[in-house]
């Protein structure tokens, strides 16, 4: 893999086998040769490639990365690796379709995000947005088994713009970033986040590190979210139909 443009700091544990561990271990748990994967917020293609490996040629990757050398990154990591069942496209996922302020940081190239978050910035890049829903529809509604989100507080846009994929595909799955200080940035209710997946009929599963999925029940939210804001960290999410 290629981690970083030349100046910024390259995310070493995606090859060091110590990137979100317990994230990689699920995802190449479930997925199986012919399913079809969405990643939305690629990033240079860590979890497309992860994905991409799994489900063979018989299966299909779509990896949607807005940011221009991210992108640029990962269609190179797609080549260096012959995934020809990667489809790498270069938009945001949101609730609309249109265009919107992508910010970049100034930082390592993974916390690049529609809303300013106190960090420092290096510019801004105007980027087209899609839903999932349209996206889908003009592809005729292809078989999805599962959505990664990580969209670096834009996970409830994402949401938004998916209502008929969750309604029509009930076997569908997710993993989603749980990240309660980028949400408050942006004036979303953490908890309100994780009782939304609830109330649509989503088993909520914490990924953990070492100890695998935990059960997330709708009275321990609040706890886990107030131990997130106090580190200013994030978790992985499992969602499954109940």
């Amino acid at each position: 893999m290629v981690l970083a443009q030349e100046g910024r700091y390259p995310p070493l544990a995606m090859v060091q086998d110590r990137y979100e561990e317990g994230t990689t271990r699920l995802l190449n748990k479930i997925l199986t040769p012919d399913m079809t994967i969405i990643d939305v917020g690629a990033h240079v293609g860590y979890y497309s490639l992860q994905a991409a490996r799994q489900v063979g040629s018989a299966g299909r990757v779509i990896s949607f990365e807005p940011e221009p050398s991210n992108y640029e990154l990962l269609t190179q990591n797609i080549e260096l690796n012959g995934y020809s069942h990667v489809k790498a496209i270069n938009k945001a996922v949101s609730s609309t379709v249109g265009t919107t302020t992508l910010y970049i940081t100034a930082l390592d190239n993974g916390r690049n995000s529609m809303y300013h978050h106190g960090l420092p910035e290096s510019g801004s890049v105007s980027v087209e947005t899609t839903t999932l829903d349209s996206f889908l529809e003009s592809e005729e509604w292809p078989r999805v088994d599962l959505v990664k989100i990580d969209v670096e507080g834009a996970e409830v846009k994402v949401l938004d713009g998916m209502v008929r994929l969750m309604t029509d595909y009930p076997d569908l799955k997710l993993i989603i970033e749980l990240n309660p200080p980028l949400f408050q940035d942006k004036g979303v209710p953490p908890l309100v986040f994780v009782e939304r997946l609830v109330s649509r009929g989503w088993s909520v599963q914490v990924i953990e590190g070492g100890s695998g999925l935990t059960p997330l029940a709708k009275e321990d939210a609040q706890d886990l979210i107030d131990r997130l804001l106090a580190t200013e960290t994030s978790v992985n999410l499992f969602c499954t139909r109940i």
